[in-house]
């Protein structure tokens, strides 16, 4: 069983199958669609995407022809009411489920619908969610409306005329530049809380030019900035002047979705649940 249906999930349930032939690997994920690749969501969906990209997460490459962003087709996985069957295992994919807890010591989880399903062996792969700013959590209910995580941008870009874009990291400029290429009549403004973007990986005279880069594509990127309390955005001393905007990006970054794990009984610390999960690859639950 693997909780999840993300890149990790996808890559171990190979591994799994790499070293015993015949397993029969579940991989239960919220998502509708097949597993996939996530970087392609900030570049080649955006630059070489048409209106129907972000729904069925196609482009159309260099060589002119489709090309998706799936790790595998529809027909590498097994049917989920096939799997118990299957004469020599597979990987199975049970879409648009969550599993809410699960059960060590009776080796069953229990999804959102009440479904119950047992296990032999389970791995927890939930992978990150995205951070979220506190003072947005503390914005009025209109406002928060026109807060986005990603998702749904590209048809609410369509009917926007200025953008900001909250965080300098990859997401966060990489976003910049693919709006602003897309969108030519929509202003965008990226609002960095460091000196530079992608400033946490870059040497400071590199990342001073991927923000003028940034400029002179036509992104107005501020620097030194920060949200301030009346939900506008706020730059530094020199460059106090408010950013409105139609709709807020918040690509902050991420941190561990814990949420299986706390609802099952297990002891949680993010910085030691990021060492068990990625190191260790074992997390013990007090019953055992």
């Amino acid at each position: 069983m693997l909780v999840g249906a993300g890149t990790a999930a996808y890559y171990a349930s190979l591994a799994i199958r790499a070293r015993h032939a015949d397993a029969k690997v579940l991989m239960i994920g919220e998502e509708e669609h097949l597993p996939y690749n996530r970087p392609p969501l900030s570049k080649e969906l955006w630059w070489y995407g048409d209106d129907s990209s972000s729904k069925n997460l196609q482009y159309e490459g260099l060589n002119g022809k489709k090309r998706d962003i799936f790790f595998e087709a529809e027909g590498f996985f097994v049917l989920p009411s096939e799997l118990p069957q299957a004469a020599h295992g597979g990987v199975s994919l049970l879409k648009g489920h969550r599993v809410k807890k699960l059960s060590p010591d009776d080796k069953k989880v229990y999804l959102d619908d009440g479904t119950c399903i047992a296990f032999d062996k389970c791995l927890i792969a939930t992978g990150g969610r995205p951070k979220v700013l506190p003072s947005l959590n503390e914005a009025p209910e209109d406002a928060k409306e026109r807060i986005l995580y990603l998702r749904g941008l590209d048809s609410v870009c369509k009917s926007s005329n200025s953008v900001a874009v909250v965080g300098g990291g990859f997401l966060g400029s990489e976003l910049a530049y693919s709006i602003r290429r897309r969108y030519k009549d929509v202003q965008v403004t990226q609002i960095v809380a460091e000196e530079g973007n992608l400033n946490g990986v870059l040497p400071k005279f590199l990342s001073t030019k991927a923000s003028e880069a940034l400029r002179a594509f036509g992104v107005d990127v501020r620097t030194n900035s920060k949200v301030g309390p009346s939900y506008l955005w706020y730059a530094n001393v020199e460059q106090s002047k408010p950013v409105i905007c139609d709709c807020i990006v918040v690509a902050v970054g991420i941190e561990p979705n814990t949420s299986v794990a706390e609802a099952s009984g297990f002891e949680v610390c993010s910085l030691f649940l990021f060492f068990f999960a990625y190191c260790s690859l074992c997390i013990v639950h007090p019953s055992a």
